[in-house]
C-alpha cells in the first residue's frame, strides 16, 4: 500500500539544519543576500520556535531583508520578534525595528 505524500518525514536532521543555516550566514556575509533568504526562509519553515537556532535565524532573516532592500519584510517579521513571549527576541525585535522604521 502506496505511503500518503502527507504522511511522509521530510524534515531536516540537525546537522542539515546547522549546515544550512551556516550556509546561509556565510551567503549573508558575502553580500548574497538573496540566496541567504532564501535558505533562512528554507530553515524557518523546518524548525519551531524552540528550536536552539531560531533566534539567530530571525535575526539573519530580518538583516538580510534589510541589506536585500526588502523593509516590508523586515519590518513584519520585526514586529513578530517584538510581541514573542521570549524576553531576548522581543527586546531585539523592538530595538531593530526602531531602526527600521524610525518615528
Amino acid at each position: 500500500m502506496p505511503q500518503d505524500i502527507d504522511s511522509q518525514d521530510n524534515s531536516l536532521s540537525p546537522k542539515e539544519i546547522e549546515r544550512l543555516f551556516i550556509q546561509g550566514d556565510r551567503s549573508f556575509h558575502q553580500g548574497n543576500f538573496i540566496v541567504a533568504i532564501n535558505i533562512f526562509e528554507q530553515l524557518s519553515q523546518e524548525i519551531d520556535a524552540s528550536h536552539n537556532l531560531y533566534f539567530n535565524l530571525q535575526r539573519q532573516l530580518v538583516k538580510a531583508y534589510q541589506q536585500n532592500q526588502q523593509t516590508e519584510q523586515a519590518i513584519a517579521l520585526c514586529q513578530q520578534m517584538a510581541d514573542s513571549d521570549v524576553e531576548a527576541t522581543c527586546l531585539w525585535g523592538q530595538k531593530f525595528l526602531a531602526t527600521l522604521a524610525p518615528e
